[in-house]
């Protein structure tokens, strides 16, 4: 299972040698005018002729001439239109940010296994000016829920939960490569792997919202949680945007607000399905509209993200191209409740493919691609990237532990069944 981790490991290990190569790398970081440590305290200056791409993003409205002229900046993209402010993106209409993009050299690349059993693959960069940027990915290498169930002859045993989670997301792989030409180049860095990858998706700190009580959270447990990202742009500390299972607006709205209740949303806006116990997901009519709902929502976030990615005008190629997956958990057995993820359908943000090849062990290697989409922890800033890597031999994290837990239930003969 996946915890939070603190990119600590990759500083560690600074006079070991390499461990993971990154290759074509590429990221946006849109650095939000008033809030980002980064340009208050003159780590990051867009104007520096070295970006590959820098500009401005402000779509902010005014009350007064005086405001706009004072506050607006300077030669912003004309893309404020019919179609502003994004139905998904909406933190784009939230502040004017300074954007900059680059190819990154990573100038280091770890890849251990964790004292918690978790593959962490990370990298430093240095940023057009010096800034550092860094970005760690963890997954799960034996990620599969399980649950308790009882043996006939007494005791416990674990069996796993709604069968092979991991086969059923990497099914999504041949999706993506059946996509319309326009969103092909959002997945191209996956192409390589995507013939017989395993798909993770980076889905820590998610949560869900009961149908039944708009207000009410329901976080996944975390044995379901597969793996996570984090990252620092320069001064800024960025978080994981979390999966999503209802309209981007809902979590929108859980974010920027203490409380939401029936009266700004409701269970219809939830991809979610009611379905009896023993109920076929996959021939269900509500199930399928969901997924064609959550597919087009993957669409518009890619064609409202593509303005913004186009600083030469509309009719530019656009420096970076983004798109989520969709998922949709009809394969799942349905128990008739709403909790839980039969019924339901979900979107995500940040994944990571591994060729199929890959061995996520201590001594294995591995090579695989990462999309990933962070938003700042303490300021309004946001940070897209992705890229390939391969690892020739993945290590152990010399600061791990002995599981002291495991040892006494041996030692004692006990049966443990954790869920």
């Amino acid at each position: 299972m996946t915890r939070t981790l603190i990119p600590v490991l990759l500083l560690a290990a600074a006079c070991a040698p390499q461990s993971a190569d990154f290759t074509n790398v590429s990221y946006v970081s849109f650095f939000a005018d008033g809030t980002s440590l980064s340009l208050a305290q003159g780590e990051i200056d867009p104007t520096d002729d070295r970006w590959d791409a820098s500009y401005n993003v402000d779509c902010r409205e005014f009350d007064t001439n005086e405001e706009t002229n004072a506050l607006k900046l300077e030669d912003p993209l004309k893309i404020c239109g019919a179609n502003w402010p994004p139905a998904h993106e909406e933190w784009a209409a939230s502040a004017g940010y300074r954007v900059v993009s680059d190819v990154a050299e990573p100038w280091r690349g770890e890849a251990v296994i964790t004292a918690e059993g978790d593959l962490q693959i990370g990298f430093h960069a240095r940023m057009t000016g010096g800034a550092d940027m860094r970005v760690i990915l963890v997954v799960d290498p034996t990620f599969q829920p399980q649950t308790c169930r009882s043996k006939p002859g007494g005791g416990v045993e674990r069996v796993d939960l709604d069968g092979n989670w991991l086969d059923q997301w990497s099914n999504e792989l041949a999706t993506l490569q059946g996509l319309p030409d326009k969103y092909q180049d959002a997945y191209a860095h996956m192409a390589p792997y995507m013939d017989n990858g395993r798909l993770y998706f980076l889905n820590s700190f998610a949560y869900q919202i009961n149908p039944a009580d708009v207000e009410d959270r329901w976080p996944l447990p975390e044995q379901w949680q597969a793996g996570t990202v984090s990252a620092k742009a320069s001064e800024e500390h960025m978080v994981l945007r979390t999966t999503r299972y209802a309209i981007p607006r809902v979590y929108n709205l859980f974010d920027n607000s203490t409380t939401v209740d029936d009266s700004n949303t409701s269970d219809t806006d939830l991809w979610h399905c009611s379905l009896s116990s023993g109920e076929d997901a996959s021939s269900n009519d509500c199930m399928s509209d969901t997924g064609e709902e959550i597919h087009t929502t993957a669409d518009e976030i890619h064609d409202e993200l593509a303005p913004m990615f186009k600083p030469d005008g509309s009719m530019s190629d656009p420096i970076f191209s983004y798109r989520p997956i969709a998922h949709l958990n009809d394969w799942r057995p349905s128990d008739g409740f709403n909790a839980g993820l039969d019924g339901w359908g979900e979107m995500h943000y940040n994944y990571v493919v591994f060729d199929g090849d890959s061995d996520l062990t201590a001594g294995g290697q591995a090579t695989g691609a990462f999309s990933v989409v962070l938003d700042g922890e303490d300021s309004g800033s946001r940070l897209f990237v992705k890229g390939e890597f391969q690892v020739d031999k993945i290590r152990t994290d010399r600061w791990t532990t002995d599981d002291l837990q495991a040892i006494k239930a041996e030692e004692n003969g006990a049966e443990l069944c954790f869920l």
